[in-house]
């Protein structure tokens, strides 16, 4: 196990647990620790941050959505892997609530043609 994978599973539990800072840092970490942000662990680990932002209290639709076009881009050009589809997917549906917001409607618009093709 790498130090990015270590840090990746610690996120992945924190977020689990409802320890949304913690997975974030953890998330953090194992971002800054890999060697290819453009792999599927890399796209996974952004949907997981983005994920982060999204189920705090008050929701940084910002950064939401830096890490979700992060994942977006990814997905679309190097990436093809059914299971960060599925977490990508999810994401967007949980954004549904925030769809009069331009730059969400944007994403969502975006991730529904990735899902199409």
């Amino acid at each position: 196990m790498t130090l990015a994978q270590a840090h990746a599973q610690a996120g992945y539990c924190y977020l689990r647990i409802g320890e949304f800072a913690k997975a974030r840092t953890e998330l953090r970490s194992a971002l800054r620790s890999q060697d290819n942000e453009c792999s599927r662990e890399g796209v996974l680990r952004n949907v997981l941050l983005a994920t982060t932002y999204l189920q705090q209290a008050r929701p940084d639709l910002e950064r939401i959505l830096i890490y979700a076009h992060r994942a977006l881009e990814s997905l679309s050009a190097h990436v093809d892997s059914a299971r960060c589809r599925t977490h990508l997917t999810r994401l967007a549906d949980d954004l549904q609530p925030y769809r009069r917001v331009p730059s969400v409607q944007e994403f969502l618009d975006r991730s529904r043609t990735l899902a199409a093709a």
